[in-house]
């Protein structure tokens, strides 16, 4: 064991790193509950798509699509309680939901640093030469660069194993076997489009690598159809509605701003690629080291005569620069830097390739290149991840603290704690994410939170599960003290006594 931590400490130390920092950054991000911060989202929906998984049901979230998310839930859910029936397994996990997304996150994170790992070993392996161990590390360490890449360690949600699965694409795409590249090509790029499809640009490899050498592409082919059928396999129910989807988003122009339908001008398309270009600075680096790759490219074309005859890693160099091109194009219209994810592991690759020209261009130092260049992405790895910790206080301990002054002011004031929707509270979460289903476990939340209901301030009413009017109703309106819990600043109770607002965003109003 130790000799092998030696020769692939990329492979070891990455799962540790990232599973150290999933408290630390769970903690900073506060409780999955919290809509005031937009927490609930997506991880509830997928929380509740992957118990319509266990099911048997097709998925009714499909938006990325996602669907190997909620295979993974519902396979977790299965391991966790192997001898529960479905129905004690659904009450099981809409009764802990906090405690089993943090679970599940914990798992994805563990298995994503995994596959990181593993593919920089890869690496590793593919570079050989003086240094290549250290450039394994450089590949690895640059995406996490950017604050937003840790952002998502620890969470249920498909941006980390995208960043995975593009780590291993680029990974195949250094390898010498024409046949294992193909193969680990197809099987990253098919899961990739199964569970998020904005890592579309990532095609160019597979495409740039078979074409140059006038094989292999039908291969490629068939090998991600059948990854990525795979991956989407509990979508086959409702396959129609999921193709009509998926074709559908490439058009939406603006899709990811809250308005799928907008359709931008070409100068808000054009302001929105140079807010992409620059607002991150994994991709800043990407395209800084991919228009010198290019550049070098051009001159090696011209000499050469044929692009098909381009050495290896200037194919690989020019190919990484138009995905990284490509991906902050395609995101020109979206209103997150969290869509550029799949283009930050080919801007690693770029800072690889360009760190490998500077040691052909000064043998002597090639070492020394590769070391400082490792070097100073891990430490700005970590300075990233120190960055954003110290960004702002932890919003878990604000929440804790919250909820123990919410309880005191309910006791002071005699009253029936009523959440509203939406708050900042648990049963509100699992019932926004159960909207998802396409209201498939009312009832099982019904006999888990009997008597549930929440106010609704645009129709003035209480409601129960599932948006319909709760059972109970009579009993609200039939007077005793009501207090009502929602967020602060929403306008709809404003008509309300205010009570206590916190620092999480709760506040407690007087309802009656």
């Amino acid at each position: 064991m130790p000799r092998l931590l030696r020769k692939n400490v990329s492979f070891a130390l990455l799962p540790l790193l990232l599973l150290a920092a999933a408290p630390a950054l769970s903690k900073w991000r506060g409780p999955f509950f919290q809509f005031s911060f937009g927490n609930q989202d997506p991880e509830y929906a997928y929380l509740m798509n992957s118990l319509s998984v266990l099911n048997l049901y097709a998925p009714w979230h499909r938006d990325h699509p996602g669907t190997t998310l909620q295979t993974l839930g519902a396979v977790l859910a299965r391991v966790e309680h192997p001898t529960l029936s479905r129905a004690e397994l659904n009450r099981a996990v809409v009764l802990a939901p906090e405690r089993t997304l943090w679970r599940y996150g914990v798992v994805l994170t563990a298995i994503c640093g995994l596959l990181m790992g593993w593919s920089a070993a890869s690496v590793a392996r593919s570079l050989r030469g003086p240094g290549a161990l250290r450039l394994a590390s450089l590949f690895l360490t640059v995406p996490f660069l950017s604050t937003e890449a840790w952002s998502y360690v620890g969470r249920f949600t498909p941006e980390l194993p995208v960043l995975a699965l593009a780590t291993l694409v680029c990974a195949a795409a250094l390898l010498t076997d024409s046949r294992r590249a193909l193969l680990w090509l197809g099987v990253g790029f098919g899961l990739c489009m199964a569970t998020k499809i904005n890592g579309m640009p990532l095609l160019l490899f597979p495409v740039a690598l078979a074409l140059s050498r006038r094989k292999g592409l039908v291969r490629f082919f068939a090998i991600a159809a059948a990854a990525a059928l795979a991956g989407m396999a509990p979508l086959f129910l409702r396959w129609k509605e999921s193709v009509a989807y998926l074709l559908a988003v490439p058009l939406r122009v603006g899709f990811g701003r809250g308005n799928s339908d907008h359709v931008m001008s070409p100068l808000e398309w054009a302001g929105g690629i140079v807010t992409r270009a620059v607002e991150d600075p994994v991709m800043v680096i990407g395209l800084a080291a991919g228009a010198v790759l290019a550049e070098l490219a051009r001159r090696e074309w011209r000499r050469r005569g044929d692009w098909r005859k381009l050495e290896r890693e200037t194919l690989l160099g020019l190919t990484g620069f138009l995905v990284v091109l490509g991906q902050v194009v395609m995101v020109g219209g979206m209103g997150h830097r969290h869509y550029l994810l799949p283009g930050f592991p080919p801007a690693a690759l770029e800072v690889v390739l360009l760190v490998r020209v500077a040691s052909r261009r000064w043998p002597r130092r090639a070492g020394q290149l590769a070391s400082g260049a490792a070097l100073l992405s891990t430490l700005g790895a970590l300075v990233a991840l120190g960055a954003l910790l110290c960004s702002r206080p932890p919003r878990g301990p604000a929440q804790a603290a919250s909820r123990l002054a919410i309880d005191e002011a309910v006791k002071s004031a005699r009253c029936r704690l009523v959440p509203v929707a939406p708050s900042n509270t648990e049963v509100f979460a699992i019932a926004w994410g159960e909207n998802f289903t396409n209201n498939r476990f009312v009832q099982t939340l019904e006999d888990a939170y009997p008597g549930q209901a929440f106010y609704d301030a645009s129709k003035k009413g209480f409601l129960g599960f599932g948006q319909r009017p709760a059972a109970n109703a009579a009993d609200f309106n039939a007077g005793g003290p009501i207090c009502l819990l929602g967020t602060a600043g929403d306008l709809a109770l404003a008509r309300f006594p205010l009570l206590l607002k916190t620092a999480a965003g709760d506040a407690l109003y007087r309802y009656r």
